[in-house]
């Protein structure tokens, strides 16, 4: 049900796929002449709630965080798991990676459809089906939440942070995408009228000089973020 991509160093790449049941599959899909690397399509861990009344609820959103260590999964009932990288050595060839569940967070009471961590890993931004927004410090003991914003009439369906980790961009079935300012809870700019239905993706460039957002519509717009 949702879908996340994380590259690491020697040209190793991991997908995380989050399926119905509530798990998280985390496979390797790089072809690479390295003998220590798996092979591709290699399940190297899945990660399972075990115990959780939430366990079995639905992946409904995925992000890595940009330093590798972190990965976070938002739920259908609002939960969000925040998961921590470890890695052993395996008869010297590979490295065999797992997964510890660092943070359970309540985040809302409805679907959580869009989430990520600011470039800097520091925060993890939420967005749910009643168009609210939470983020959270999550390197600590207990992951506290720092601030919250009422972002759209409708569901937030994507999220993302801006490289400058100052600023997240999300966007929904209100066919708005808006700019936020983290420390300050402001939407700094709001672009309106491109899209003529729901918002399902949206994304920014390295440099952050661009936003790209998709919908229901067939449309892919293109946006100036030099947003101050």
């Amino acid at each position: 049900t949702s879908f996340a991509l994380r590259s690491y160093n020697h040209g190793e790449y991991h997908a995380a796929v989050g399926c119905r049941d509530g798990s998280i599959q985390i496979r390797a899909i790089t072809c690479s002449l390295s003998e220590k690397l798996p092979a591709p399509g290699t399940l190297v861990e899945t990660i399972d709630v075990a115990g959780s009344v939430s366990a079995t609820s639905c992946i409904m959103s995925l992000a890595w965080s940009n330093c590798g260590i972190y990965l976070a999964a938002g739920r259908k009932d609002g939960f969000v798991d925040v998961y921590k990288r470890e890695c052993e050595s395996v008869s010297g060839k590979y490295s065999n990676y797992f997964f510890k569940t660092l943070h359970r967070i309540v985040a809302s009471r409805s679907i959580i459809r869009g989430l990520d961590f600011t470039a800097d890993s520091q925060l993890l931004m939420t967005g749910d089906d009643n168009g609210r927004i939470n983020v959270y410090e999550i390197q600590r003991k207990q992951a506290v939440k720092t601030g919250w914003y009422n972002g759209h009439n409708s569901w937030i369906l994507c999220l993302v942070s801006h490289p400058d980790s100052r600023r997240f961009i999300t966007a929904g079935a209100d066919m708005k995408v808006n700019v936020w300012d983290v420390s300050s809870r402001d939407c700094v700019h709001t672009f309106d009228g491109s899209h003529s239905d729901m918002i399902w993706g949206v994304a920014c460039n390295e440099e952050g000089t661009f936003l790209a957002s998709c919908g229901d519509d067939g449309k892919m717009v293109f946006y100036s973020s030099d947003v101050r």
